[in-house]
């Protein structure tokens, strides 16, 4: 496995593309990553455009960029909501800096 013990933060919100989430989420996970999921809150439940649900891990304020090696942004219209967050803006500048791996796929650009 080529990511084994690869640590990686997803981050979620309402409407998130269901695909643009679980996807990635799964192929890296079949590639020995640990993926966890981040929202506004930790342990709430977020549905995706098409009703495919996730349950955030962690929320957005929990999140260090030191204990990550990689970031996920799905899109949908997610990442407008997603990047309303100082501390999300924060984590992204910060796993920047640190030329971690940020991921962002559709709107998720917005999240800068």
């Amino acid at each position: 496995m080529r990511l084994q013990g690869t640590k990686i933060i997803s981050l979620e919100h309402y409407e998130f593309e269901d695909l643009e989430l679980w996807y990635p989420i799964y192929r890296l996970r079949e590639e020995g990553a640990i993926v966890h999921l981040a929202g506004e809150e930790a342990g709430k439940e977020y549905i995706g455009e098409y009703g495919v649900p996730a349950q955030s891990e962690y929320a957005y304020g929990d999140v260090k960029a030191d204990n990550f090696d990689a970031i996920l942004v799905p899109g949908g219209w997610a990442p407008d909501k997603i990047r309303r967050f100082p501390n999300v803006i924060s984590l992204i500048q910060k796993m920047n800096a640190s030329e971690k791996v940020i991921g962002q796929i559709c709107h998720a650009g917005w999240v800068k």
